[in-house]
């Protein structure tokens, strides 16, 4: 095992972390089924914490030419994703904590979106949204889904 990969036990088996690049994982399970328990999230975050990092993932989708990309995404509060847009839907479902996404109109300004274990679990927006996500309480854990395969230039900054 390598310096980089994590084994980490759920209640059944056995699973690993393998991080690719700081902070950011692949979920690697031993069978078919696996599951994502709050030690692996605990996992994530406590290397996160280590490692000075404000973000960071574990990626289930097995490889980055995957039609479609799923994340788990711890965002720090101090920790700002800027204004961007993705070249297909996304779906955010929010795990812990509070999550902030500014929605960027086309007349400048702006228009909030909160996620919350208490009121709106899942986003979902559309194609081409120009859009900003902040955590509001500490560490934010939420998953995400989008379009693969992965392509750095799929998300477009402003």
């Amino acid at each position: 095992m390598s310096n980089s990969e994590k084994m980490i036990k759920d209640d059944n088996n056995s699973v690993s972390l393998e991080e690719i690049s700081p902070g950011c994982f692949f979920y690697r399970k031993p069978f078919n089924v696996g599951y994502i328990n709050q030690e692996i999230i605990d996992e994530l975050l406590i290397s996160l914490n280590k490692n000075e990092l404000k973000l960071g993932r574990i990626c289930l989708h097995k490889k980055h030419s995957d039609p479609i990309q799923i994340m788990i995404i711890a965002l720090h509060e101090d920790y700002q994703v800027n204004y961007h847009f993705h070249n297909g839907p996304e779906i955010l479902k929010i795990i812990s904590g509070e999550l902030l996404i500014k929605e960027l109109l086309n007349n400048g300004k702006s228009k909030n979106h909160f996620l919350s274990k208490k009121e709106n679990l899942l986003l979902r927006m559309e194609e081409g949204i120009k859009h900003s996500v902040n955590s509001l309480s500490g560490w934010s854990v939420f998953l995400e889904i989008g379009n693969g395969p992965f392509d750095q230039n799929k998300t477009n900054y402003i």
